[in-house]
């Protein structure tokens, strides 16, 4: 029986708990959810199928390859060992979801993620597909932030069903477009045409305002990649695409090795420096704060992160777009270099990344950051009907207990026990 039959076997609708979608990532705890079967194959993958994976799987590249996927994990990562601090040192009742205030610093960490994130229109349910004769206007903002001031963007879009959104372009949506545009050079079928908001906004805007690059999703690819080493990202893309419209005989290539060469950054207002040597730099210190979060040595995340630093003059998710079509065992060379996350599915499938040191085992730190994704999703995410995370893990291993849905860190030894016992949350009295 899978989980969805499970949770259906319980009155409970599968679409209220799982979204009818092919996949997902999760970012800081570098998960991938497929709703297909996967045995580790990816030979034998349909197209449809590898382009899903390969979608989910750009994810996973954004989050552990560019300084704003590090930087939002290691947000998320202080956020959750503040609220592991709350619940050990609290002699009150715990409201589920949790939601506690942070540091000044923190808060101002996380205010600078939500700008530079913009809208979500997948959470927020406003995927819609674009009306692609009328014009895309966008504005400019000034934000500040502590002591920092940031640019936005904002949209006016207008939609197929003649409605208008004002949108905040962001990273989530950039991270979804050039996921989809990686996406279509293996399954062209993949248009998402009745989902342009937000997979094919960045390619609309293009066409609209940057005819010379329009149709090279190569170079809107390196674009949207660029965008995630600042922290602005919209305003960042919103100028790369200028400058590459403006020089068209830049070649994709040319435009990466360009923005990495020049670019600087500034550190407290006193020293610009490499953009190279800052993401090595954050790199060592997104190590540290992982480590110390999940309380385990690093081992596989170690020797991945090790491997992408830009300064090693490689850049693997863009350089096999750039020696030609796209194929399946080019993504194999890539996998293979930078290795595989978490990936479960619906069928109850799972698959771990192996310990460097050990290759007969799974790695502790993935194992260890499963767990901790499961904890702290289920203390503070929405969750109408209160079940565990790991169900899926479980039913897969025969472990079965009434308090998967009320309070899975009880009864029978299984996962989430082993991480409630780290902040002893059988002596805590809980609400939701």
């Amino acid at each position: 029986m899978t989980l969805v039959e499970h949770l259906t076997s319980l009155g409970i609708d599968q679409n209220e708990f799982l979204n009818d979608i092919k996949g997902s990532y999760q970012p800081g705890f570098m998960q991938i959810r497929l709703k297909e079967s996967y045995n580790g194959n990816l030979e034998e993958l349909s197209i449809s199928e590898l382009g899903t994976f390969l979608h989910e799987y750009i994810h996973y590249l954004q989050n552990v390859s560019t300084p704003w996927g590090l930087f939002s994990s290691m947000v998320m990562y202080n956020r959750m060992v503040d609220t592991y601090s709350y619940i050990q040192s609290t002699t009150e009742t715990i409201h589920l979801p949790l939601n506690i205030s942070y540091s000044k610093p923190l808060e101002n960490k996380a205010k600078i993620l939500s700008l530079g994130n913009g809208d979500n229109p997948l959470l927020n349910n406003f995927c819609n597909e674009i009306d692609r004769n009328k014009p895309i206007i966008w504005k400019r903002h000034r934000e500040t932030v502590g002591d920092k001031k940031l640019e936005t963007v904002s949209l006016t879009i207008h939609t197929a069903d003649g409605s208008t959104r004002e949108v905040r372009l962001g990273a989530y949506i950039i991270k979804e477009s050039m996921a989809a545009l990686y996406q279509m050079q293996i399954d062209s079928s993949a248009s998402h045409r009745k989902c342009d908001l937000p997979y094919n906004l960045i390619k609309i805007m293009a066409e609209q305002k940057f005819p010379q690059i329009a149709e090279d999703d190569v170079k809107l690819i390196t674009i949207c990649y660029i965008s995630l080493f600042s922290l602005s990202p919209a305003v960042t893309l919103i100028e790369q695409l200028d400058f590459a419209n403006q020089h068209p005989c830049y070649s994709a290539k040319d435009l990466f090795d360009l923005f990495m060469n020049e670019s600087t950054i500034k550190i407290n207002d006193k020293q610009n420096i490499p953009i190279t040597d800052f993401f090595d730099d954050l790199i060592e210190k997104f190590k540290i704060i992982l480590s110390k979060a999940i309380q385990v040595k690093l081992d596989y995340i170690n020797e991945i992160l090790n491997r992408i630093k830009p300064s090693k003059g490689f850049v693997p998710i863009l350089s096999i777009l750039y020696s030609g079509t796209l194929t399946v065992d080019k993504i194999k060379t890539l996998v293979d270099f930078l290795g595989m996350p978490y990936i479960y599915t619906d069928m109850g499938e799972s698959h771990y990344p192996k310990s460097v040191e050990n290759e007969n085992e799974a790695s502790n730190d993935m194992i260890a950051l499963i767990g901790h994704s499961s904890l702290f999703n289920y203390l503070v995410s929405p969750n109408v009907h209160k079940c565990c995370p790991l169900k899926i893990i479980c039913m897969k291993e025969n472990i079965e207990k009434e308090e998967c849905f009320e309070k899975p860190w009880a009864g029978k030894v299984c996962p989430m026990t082993i991480m409630g016992e780290l902040l002893e949350l059988e002596n805590k009295n809980f609400n939701w």
